[in-house]
């Protein structure tokens, strides 16, 4: 299999409605190297462009955070102004969007996270968020950059839980207890890694107590393996099979069944100083099913003390795999990719499908690096580059200015299948671009705008497109009101 996606999706607002400066893909490279967010009490009065209608927003947002723990709350109101064809029929909240509340599970949105501790922070033991999740386990090679709130119109509960110690430590994702425990009919992700530190046993405190053994196991435990479809006489009498969706508006599997993408791993922190980590490491994962894939790759942090911090993090990876691997299974855009993963014939099946019948010949020799540099806390840009034999590549491109007192802005662009250089830098199907900016025009009081390319289930019938994923340009701007302290 020689499809390798980087889903054009909106990666950047795991909560749909508030305007804030919220994490966008890259910027994690950075944890623990920037200063925690300050906390902020904040309201917002916007105008919003969602699918094809428009709305007033109106949200209340706290973000408070207090060293290891942060709370994350907010009552977003998406009021509906201005409703375009098709129509929406649905007036159950008179003017408020119906698909922002019209499940139990959706209420719990106005607690977006609950944080203890920082995640691979070694004076943090303990790392808990409970809510919005972006989620990565061991090296990132089986989940990288999870999101569990990826749909525009859905809201997931989820759970990461780590621990760390001198004689080794766990982590572990839970990415929506409503699936898990209660309803079947959403991703069910549950995993986890174990790691010992075997010259801990004997001397934790050692110079020596660099290296770690582990072993990942993630499983989806309910992975569509079809799609269920009925069949529609057209009006020249031929027949079209149509997708069902359920009876929230969701793509319905006529089979599912558990994904499992297990590993084991090694590192050693070679380099563990205040001016340099370096860290490499080897995972060899396999797709129940499917094949295996075996990543040999290098993580390292430079932060170099020149009069300001200037600190560089990089990541280079050799990849050989089978051609039925596909590397960071549980990725960005998994709650999209388990209905519909894009392959070279322009058709989209499930995703455990496609590996699980792509043929195992031969195999995949690969490339991927990140690399990124963060100035003095003041400005922060990067790029991701991922190729495989006989493939385009795939690219990404960050910057953000986190801490400028009078204007903050972030941006966040990516483009699959490059065919050359003219084919770089081009708004369609196979690229996503996220932008957005706070100014300050008084004291408390911002000019706030945002453009997202998010992606959306067609769930009208009467639509050309009905029952697939497609791109709709979000627009907000309004005027934001906040207190930080």
């Amino acid at each position: 299999m020689r499809t390798f996606s980087l889903f054009a999706c909106s990666a950047l607002l795991m909560s749909s409605t508030a305007f804030a400066m919220e994490p966008i893909p890259g910027e994690e490279r950075f944890a623990g190297k920037v200063t925690d967010p300050s906390n902020e009490a904040a309201g917002q009065l916007g105008f919003a462009k969602m699918n094809e209608d428009y709305f007033m927003q109106l949200t209340l947002r706290t973000g408070l955070n207090f060293g290891k723990v942060g709370i994350g709350l907010q009552v977003p109101l998406n009021l509906r102004v201005w409703d375009k064809d098709p129509e929406n029929n649905d007036d159950y909240y008179g003017m408020v969007r119906y698909e922002d509340w019209n499940e139990p599970a959706k209420w719990l949105k106005v607690i977006r996270y609950v944080r203890y501790g920082h995640k691979s922070n070694e004076d943090d033991v303990i790392y808990a968020q409970v809510g919005e999740l972006a989620a990565q386990i061991g090296h990132g090679t089986i989940m990288d950059r999870y999101l569990n709130n990826l749909d525009m119109n859905t809201f997931h509960l989820g759970s990461a839980f780590d621990v760390y110690t001198n004689y080794g430590g766990v982590e572990t994702v839970v990415s929506n207890y409503g699936s898990v425990f209660g309803s079947k009919d959403g991703s069910r992700i549950v995993g986890g890694r174990v790691y010992v530190k075997p010259v801990g046993f004997v001397d934790p405190e050692s110079s020596l107590n660099i290296f770690a053994i582990g072993a990942s196991v993630v499983s989806d435990l309910n992975a569509p393996r079809e799609l269920a479809s009925v069949a529609r006489v057209n009006a020249d009498n031929s027949t079209t099979l149509e997708p069902v969706l359920d009876k929230d508006g969701n793509l319905k599997a006529s089979k599912s069944g558990a994904q499992t993408v297990w590993g084991v791993d090694a590192e050693a922190k070679l380099l563990n100083t205040a001016m340099i980590q370096i860290t490499p490491y080897t995972d060899l994962n396999f797709i129940d099913g499917a094949g295996w894939g075996w990543h040999l790759g290098t993580l390292i942090t430079l932060s170099m003390p020149i009069g300001f911090e200037l600190t560089i993090p990089m990541r280079f990876e050799y990849r050989r795999m089978k051609n039925n691997y596909i590397p960071a299974y549980f990725g960005t855009f998994y709650e999209v990719e388990r209905y519909s993963f894009p392959t070279n014939a322009d058709v989209s099946v499930p995703k455990s499908a496609l590996v699980r019948a792509a043929n195992d010949d031969g195999g995949l020799n690969g490339y991927y690096g990140d690399l990124a540099f963060n100035f003095a806390g003041l400005v922060a840009v990067g790029g991701i580059y991922e190729w495989y034999d006989n493939t385009d590549p795939n690219f990404a491109l960050f910057a953000t200015l986190p801490a400028i007192e009078v204007i903050q802005a972030k941006a966040y662009y990516t483009r699959q299948g490059v065919k050359d250089g003219n084919d770089a830098f081009k708004l369609d199907d196979r690229s996503l671009l996220i932008a957005e900016a706070r100014y300050e025009i008084f004291t408390y009081t911002y000019l706030v705008g945002r453009f997202t390319r998010r992606w959306a289930l067609i769930a009208d019938q009467a639509e050309k497109d009905f029952g697939t994923y497609k791109s709709s340009d979000d627009y907000k701007f309004g005027i934001e009101f906040a207190l930080t302290f």
